[in-house]
């Protein structure tokens, strides 16, 4: 079931080959967010990505900061009209509880103000619309 209740059934052909992980059991959580800035401001991303680990250290009380697991914002792409950020964070909370989303709105957050007080602005990523 889901956190509403629901039953999900799933066929005994697919689990077969798969590896399956028991998220109830685990101890901590995952944030991983892409970011995408203008091209104009590729010169400003490393600082930029050291002050969105700082901040994140220093505001995000679940965030895993001890070293024991990886705290990253780094520079992962090109796009067609963007430079992408990843940034990846542990939270010290189960996956998709209260806390988590606490967790993940405080880091997001963060990072909104890191890139503020930077005077960026994040890029629009035009998709491709089949008509």
């Amino acid at each position: 079931t889901d956190s509403e209740e629901m039953v999900i059934a799933i066929p005994n052909k697919e689990l077969s080959g798969s590896r399956l992980i028991n998220i109830s059991r685990m101890k901590f959580s995952r944030v991983r967010q892409n970011l995408h800035f203008l091209y104009e401001d590729c010169q400003k991303l490393p600082e930029v990505m050291a002050d969105i680990k700082h901040e994140i250290r220093s505001t995000c009380p679940l965030a895993v900061i001890d070293g024991s697991k990886p705290l990253r914002a780094y520079f992962k792409n090109y796009g067609d009209s963007y430079l992408e950020v990843e940034v990846d964070v542990r939270l010290k909370c189960r996956p998709g509880c209260e806390e988590y989303k606490k967790g993940r709105q405080d880091i997001l957050l963060a990072v909104d103000r890191v890139v503020k007080r930077h005077s960026m602005k994040f890029a629009v990523v035009k998709e491709n619309l089949m008509s």
